[in-house]
């Protein structure tokens, strides 16, 4: 698991894992998908192993992202 990777490194990752994320439905019926971005949350780490992968985590929420919203 990423997140036992990284906590091997800065056990206090452990705060910001796992990541959250929203799927909601506005008034209008739109859908919205929220997540914090792991990279916003965790660079403050500054540890190579935990940013390769933060990056990772980046990478994978954003397609994520476009697979949800249809953009794949």
């Amino acid at each position: 698991m990423l997140a036992n990777r990284m906590f091997e490194h800065r056990p206090a990752v452990g705060l910001y894992a796992p990541l959250r994320a929203s799927i909601s439905e506005d008034y209008g019926g739109v859908s919205h998908f929220t997540y914090d971005r792991p990279s916003s949350l965790l660079q403050q780490f500054n540890h190579e192993e935990v940013m390769a992968i933060v990056r990772l985590l980046d990478d994978r929420m954003s397609k994520l992202t476009d697979y949800v919203t249809g953009r794949d």
